[in-house]
């Protein structure tokens, strides 16, 4: 589960440095209100991510078997929540509701592709490399097993 970490900071660095053009925009768009939309925001994404990422590395210890499920749990929980954000921030007149869903779009687009050039850069295989080597033969292929 380490290798999850330095993903979890590089989302974090990009979304800290996004937070200066979505303050921007937002203080274009909406004053004020606008820079306090799009940073609210932008807390929620890497909020939600780093809940998400500390839940599926708490299970992961305990129970690798558990780890899709959970994630699958954690994903329509954060679904739900952040529907709930969004009916409790488009009531209320403080939170400008365009600026706050684009900088939630932003931010999870960043932490996305933080993610993907974090998985690039620790270069770990998806797959055993021992067992596809060309000198290792598989199991089914025994000769004196067929019939």
């Amino acid at each position: 589960m380490a290798p999850t970490l330095p993903g979890v900071r590089l989302g974090i660095l990009v979304n800290t440095a996004l937070a200066v053009p979505v303050g921007a925009v937002g203080w274009f768009v909406h004053g004020g209100s606008g820079v306090a939309s799009g940073i609210v925001g932008l807390v929620l994404v890497v909020t939600f991510f780093v809940a998400g990422k500390v839940a599926l590395i708490a299970v992961g210890r305990r129970s690798t078997g558990m780890l899709l499920p959970m994630a699958l749990g954690v994903y329509a929980i954060q679904v739900i929540a952040l529907g709930a954000v969004l009916v409790a921030a488009s009531s209320g007149s403080a939170i400008d509701p365009p600026v706050f869903g684009w900088s939630v779009f932003a931010g999870a687009l960043a932490w996305s592709c933080a993610e993907v050039v974090s998985a690039f850069r620790l270069r770990i295989p998806f797959y055993d490399p021992k067992s596809f080597r060309a000198d290792n033969p598989c199991p089914d292929d025994d000769p004196g097993k067929r019939p």
